[in-house]
């Protein structure tokens, strides 16, 4: 399983609307409001912590941070040739995505349909799973 590039987690969450976020946790009140939205307090102060420390992040310090946890030293993305191309030495026998998680999307997220849901998951999911096999 590998993160995956264009998903929907990737484009929208964690490049635009964690980073919109990230601008407003030096107002007032801001992290009591994300925290009413469903937003793990502790996560929410270590991220505006990490931000007064380290000042502006690049996308690949930013994607680690909100993959695993603000303090995830590593993590990174994979569109279907990038992934390919990291398998090399294997046969690549299906290279798919999955996993749209609903739960990042409050109310809205839980009055989509299962069926919405999973094809949502099949055409733009997080997970990117890849079948191999050893030639």
């Amino acid at each position: 399983m590998l993160y995956n590039r264009a998903s929907i987690n990737y484009v929208v969450e964690i490049l635009f609307l964690r980073k919109a976020a990230l601008r407003i946790l030096s107002m007032p009140g801001a992290i009591a409001m994300l925290e009413r939205m469903g937003f793990p307090r502790r996560k929410i102060e270590r991220h505006r912590q990490l931000a007064s420390q380290y000042g502006k992040m690049t996308d690949d310090e930013w994607l680690s941070r909100n993959t695993d946890g603000p303090d995830n030293p590593h993590s990174r993305v994979y569109d279907a040739a990038e992934a390919q191309a990291l398998l090399s030495a294997f046969r690549i026998r299906n290279n798919e995505v999955h996993f749209f998680d609903y739960r990042h999307w409050g109310a809205l997220g839980r009055l989509l349909p299962k069926c919405a849901r999973r094809a949502l998951g099949r055409r733009w999911g997080w997970h990117r799973i890849v079948h191999a096999e050893k030639i």
